[in-house]
């Protein structure tokens, strides 16, 4: 016979899957990466979405395969050939998934996951 905490446990850990998780956040750091406004000799040519297309869900890793990752995830990028601060992420891509995994552990598990320190 299941008892009340053993059916927890269980639903816990489930729900704790790096399998399980890794495509709920694959999804909301793709949703926040910034799409960029392709402006080529004063003339606006749209949204690239480079970004977006170049991230992707290896297992359970995020991959973001283009050189300035760690510029976007910073909250920064080029604008008019310039390093300014984003207007679209301006948290980044990492620190908004991480939220809103703790915030679906939470909602899904009822524990409270804290984080300390820069993400």
């Amino acid at each position: 016979m299941e008892t009340n905490i053993t059916k927890r446990l269980a639903m816990v850990s489930k729900t704790l899957n790096a399998n399980n998780i890794a495509p709920l956040a694959y999804k909301k750091f793709v949703e926040v990466t910034p799409i960029a406004q392709q402006n080529i000799k004063g003339r606006n040519y749209g949204q690239s979405g480079f970004a977006k297309a170049n991230t992707r869900l290896e297992n359970t890793t995020i991959n973001a395969d283009y050189n300035y990752a760690d510029v976007l995830n910073k909250g920064r990028g080029y604008r008019d050939g310039q390093m300014r601060g984003s207007d679209q992420a301006p948290e980044g891509m990492a620190k908004p998934t991480i939220e809103y995994i703790r915030d679906y552990i939470q909602r899904t598990t009822d524990v409270t996951v804290t984080h300390y320190g820069d993400y």
